[in-house]
């Protein structure tokens, strides 16, 4: 099985981004099995307004190889609206558990409409990120997941919150900037905190982390305190992106 971290490295900045995105679902689909997937990231600033939209089938029978998933770019379609539509629970950082309401109301953009029928009855897990700066306007990442939720675990919730956030960096770098390179910054994690991370990576709770290298829980949140200042971030999904676009892990 790909660990949760060369996963996410596969996608880069450059190169074919619906072969790319090809791949990195079907990836995520050996780690978290799902029946659909729907990844929509959009910016809606002064320069630029634009939205992507993914969507690939992730059931092995359906998806034979060499088959694709679909794309478009155009016009932002409006992620918070889209996510009205559904109910969410047990959130996790940027992710959470949804389920379907079964309602739409409002007049949806047709673009919604369609993505809201495929989910129609379904269940599963999602990352949202969004944030807002005078360089890139208003920026949303949505990454959409259709499982069977009792195979779900807290661990799929950490796993896809990472995944969001980094696809939400990702994709935020390729608009503002196409020639954006990882890079190490200076930035220097001690080797506890390395292993830490590592851990985390793997969609360990705190506890878990503990049990594995021998230490109190409380020491490893103060190790994990001590990574969020050094890369000014504010939870493990953050850390775990910055760190490893860092190449610090």
């Amino acid at each position: 099985m790909e660990t949760l971290s060369k996963i996410v490295n596969e996608i880069k900045p450059t190169g074919d981004l619906l072969d790319q995105l090809d791949q990195f679902s079907a990836k995520v689909n050996e780690v978290i099995p799902f029946k659909k997937c729907v990844l929509l990231h959009e910016r809606d600033g002064k320069s630029i307004s634009r939205g992507i939209i993914y969507r690939s089938n992730g059931r092995p029978s359906e998806r034979e190889e060499g088959s694709r998933g679909r794309s478009w770019i155009g016009p932002p379609i409006g992620i918070s609206r889209y996510l009205a539509c559904f109910e969410k629970s047990e959130a996790l950082d940027n992710a959470f558990f949804w389920r379907d309401t079964g309602t739409m109301d409002g007049d949806f953009d047709p673009r919604v409409a369609e993505l809201r029928n495929q989910m129609k009855g379904g269940e599963g897990v999602a990352g949202s990120v969004r944030s807002l700066s005078s360089d890139t306007g208003d920026v949303a990442t949505l990454f959409q997941l259709e499982c069977t939720r009792g195979t779900l675990r807290m661990r799929h919730l950490l796993m896809v919150s990472f995944i969001a956030f980094y696809l939400h960096s990702s994709f935020t770098l390729r608009v503002v900037d196409s020639t954006w390179q990882d890079e190490p910054s200076g930035v220097n994690l001690t080797a506890k905190e390395k292993e830490v991370l590592k851990w985390v990576i793997e969609g360990k709770t705190s506890w878990e982390v503990g049990r594995i290298l021998s230490m109190s829980e409380r020491t490893v949140k103060f190790h994990l305190k001590n990574v969020y200042t050094k890369l000014n971030v504010s939870n493990r999904a953050q850390a775990v992106t910055v760190a490893s676009r860092l190449r610090l892990i």
